[in-house]
């Protein structure tokens, strides 16, 4: 039990911590759930991306392009709409391509500053032209997070409630921002990195970084995607809401982010401020080409369809040259324009994937109930339907964090649950094999010894049966004697009485097992046995019947080896000679005595007959003395009617009979002869006939009768004390 608890505690510890490799797995799995459910697009979406494909790179020019052609784009866009436009772009140096850039390249000469100065009047610089187009449409430029030291932001509007959150947000050294003119033209900034999991693959986007040489000091900036969301509302700060903020309890522990709140917005975030993407499918058509916008006809069109109206956009690149793409749980290269994209529709919509605090200790509760039940299943029922049980469970466990992903976007996992489960099953059902067979082990150890080899069987396939208590059931029991043992022990030493003992006892027992009865106990010289338990024996009477006769026949096999033994020692032999009594009834059977020593043995009024019939036999001089009962029961034999016996603790002698041999296959007419003239005798002399004196002598000298003359010697002797008793009550 020890193992399976350390498996339980095991698998709880890590739904409530994070470890890389259990993280991973994890991932795979959501990522399957993802490509079995992906999200749905709206009708409308709230995200429209403007593509700097490789046809507008065909019709338009090389990149990078002026930023006269950019500040047309940003103007068409205020035409169409737009509430918001992001660049995935990074503009980090002055346009080269601007005419005052041209200039320079002249070699000095009054013509040149003169030249320079009239651009200047005319207001012909690229970046001026870009940077007042840019103040038309709240706009975001984005920047680059580095690891190493670069451009210091000033601080933008981020507040936040709770533990320092820069403590969890991405840390970077420094960052490659927006030149100057750009950056101040009322323009704001937005990362634009993402932090791929280490299999390469963008499955959540940090809304914050923490840029600064200093984590604890550093300047939190938004992405490009929360700057949007911001400038898209007319919001002015972000609010970042922590472990023991207001409302977010955590008892002083430090346990990350929990939301980041952008003006109307309020967005769930795991521990680093990252929102988790629920993918939909990748649809080019969703993408306007960059050159269409440029294009004074093509532009009308797209005015006329209010492609842009009341929407937020992305400027970005799909063109192969530009190599702006990322791999996603659905897609293997997606530009990087479509995941910011992406996120912000889930943000909008609502279906972001979450996976709360809450979820582990969820994880854990499921966990150990599910253990538990495979823990049950496995000491309760057999192992294909405790295995097919488990199977079940486990399914409905992943079933169910399907359901919870597809229907509520939560991310529960079943993977450590179900595995912890099956891992506790199988050191359950390894435990239990190993505990059944050292079970079976002590059983045959314990009862090979003493029952039948079908006994032990039955045992072994139920050990419950060898638990202390028992029950009532019809038996059929036997006590065997040796004869004038008192005698015999007189002549051997106490090593030679256990050498008599051991070579008497072991062949009795030997027809005993083989006749699939169970050894009770041996008393000295005798041995008690019994049929038809533990197991069924439902032939219980015919077999006690057939043991008897096999011991009866090992008798002078015995006997004939003591007298070899006895005349190699010099001493006299003493014939063996055995006495059995058999009777069949109701007894109690079952392990009796103490927790700490017990014997399985049987008890009841059916015992004490049969012990009564083996001291009969002396007296009655046959060597096997059943019951009426027992006779009934066994008409496979042959039986010799005794008249009833007298016994101790009876009020009315009991009916016995001598067993005579097993029934021969075609039937014996002179038995039949014997059996009604011995009846018709023993009847006459019970009532006193005259006749019956004649009968018995008759009967000594039949052949079956021959072996029952000490028995009609006994009814001589009755007879004449009754013939006495009579002429002298008569005179």
């Amino acid at each position: 039990m020890a193992l399976p608890v350390v498996l339980i505690l095991a698998g709880c510890s890590v739904c409530v911590t994070q470890i890389s490799i259990v993280e991973a797995l994890r991932n795979l799995v959501f990522d399957t759930y993802q490509r079995l459910s992906p999200r749905e697009r709206g009708a409308e979406n709230p995200v429209a991306i403007i593509d700097i494909d490789d046809e507008s790179l065909q019709k338009i020019g090389q990149w990078p392009w002026p930023r006269s052609t950019l500040a047309k784009l940003s103007d068409r866009l205020a035409q169409g709409g737009a509430v918001a436009a992001g660049y995935d772009i990074l503009f980090s140096e002055p346009d080269r391509l601007s005419p005052e850039r041209l200039v320079e390249q002249l070699p000095p000469s009054p013509q040149r500053t003169e030249i320079a100065e009239l651009l200047s009047l005319a207001g012909l610089k690229n970046d001026a032209l870009f940077a007042r187009s840019l103040a038309r449409l709240p706009s975001v430029l984005g920047f680059v997070t580095t690891a190493k030291a670069g451009g210091t932001p000033d601080r933008v509007g981020v507040a936040f409630g709770g533990d320092d959150p820069r403590v969890w947000l991405p840390h970077f050294i420094g960052a490659v921002l927006p030149i100057p003119e750009l950056a101040t033209s009322g323009a704001a900034i937005g990362s634009i990195v993402f932090i791929p999991d280490r299999d390469l693959i963008v499955r959540k986007v940090n809304l914050l970084v923490n840029v600064g040489p200093d984590p604890a000091s550093g300047t939190i900036l938004p992405s490009l995607d929360a700057a949007l969301l911001r400038d898209a509302q007319g919001a002015s700060t972000l609010i970042v809401k922590s472990s023991n903020a207001s409302g977010q309890q955590a008892f002083g522990v430090q346990s990350g982010v929990t939301d980041v709140r952008i003006g109307a917005l309020s967005i769930p975030t795991d521990r680093t401020g990252a929102v988790r993407i629920r993918f939909a499918r990748n649809d080019p058509g969703r993408r306007t080409p960059a050159w269409m916008l440029l294009a004074d006809d093509e532009a009308e069109k797209l005015f006329e369809r209010k492609t842009f109206e009341g929407k937020i956009i992305l400027i970005g690149s799909s063109a192969t040259a530009l190599a702006d793409v990322r791999s996603t749980p659905l897609e293997t290269v997606v530009p990087g324009i479509d995941i910011h994209a992406e996120l912000i529709e889930n943000i909008l919509e609502g279906v972001q994937l979450s996976r709360p605090d809450y979820v582990g200790g969820l994880e854990a509760v499921v966990l150990v109930c599910a253990c538990l039940a495979a823990l049950l299943f496995s000491r309760r029922m057999s192992p294909a339907y405790s295995a097919g049980g488990v199977l079940v469970l486990a399914a409905a466990l992943w079933v169910g964090s399907f359901f919870l992903f597809r229907d509520a976007a939560l991310l529960v996992d079943a993977l450590v649950p179900s595995s912890t489960m099956i891992a506790v099953f199988g050191v359950s059902t390894v435990s239990q094999y190993r505990r059944s067979v050292r079970e079976r082990k002590q059983i045959r150890g314990a009862f090979s010894r003493y029952v039948a080899p079908g006994v032990v069987a039955s045992l072994e396939k139920n050990p419950a049966q060898l638990q202390l208590g028992g029950e009532t059931r019809t038996v059929s029991i036997m006590f065997c004697d040796a004869r004038n043992f008192t005698r015999r022990s007189e002549t051997l030493d106490a090593a030679g009485v256990v050498h008599f003992l051991n070579s008497l006892h072991t062949p009795l027992t030997a027809c005993v097992l083989d006749s699939a009865g169970t050894i009770d106990k041996y008393i000295g010289d005798g041995l008690m046995a019994f049929w038809n338990a533990p197991h069924d024996v439902p032939d219980h009477a015919s077999k006690a019947c057939a043991a008897a006769l096999a011991m009866m026949a090992k008798v002078p096999q015995i006997d004939r080896q003591l007298a070899e033994e006895a005349a190699a020692e010099g001493r006299p032999h003493i014939p063996l000679g055995i006495g059995i009594g058999i009777n069949s009834g109701p007894s109690f059977v079952g392990n009796m005595g103490s927790d700490q020593r017990f014997d399985y043995s049987v008890v009841g009024d059916a015992v004490n007959v049969a012990a009564r019939f083996e001291s009969a036999t002396k007296e009655y001089g046959v060597d096997i003395i059943v019951s009426a009962e027992t006779a009934r029961e066994a008409p496979d034999h042959l039986f010799v009617k005794l008249d009833g016996i007298a016994l101790k603790g009876k009020s009315e002698p009991v009916q016995a009979f001598a067993l005579h041999g097993p029934r021969p296959a075609t039937p014996d007419t002179t038995f039949d002869r014997f059996t009604g003239r011995h009846e018709a005798a023993l009847a006459a002399l019970n009532a006193g006939d005259v006749a019956a004196k004649a009968s018995i002598l008759a009967l000594a000298d039949d052949l079956h009768g021959a072996r029952y003359r000490k028995l009609y010697d006994l009814w001589l002797e009755r007879f004449d004390i009754t013939r006495n008793d009579k002429d002298r009550l008569s005179s």
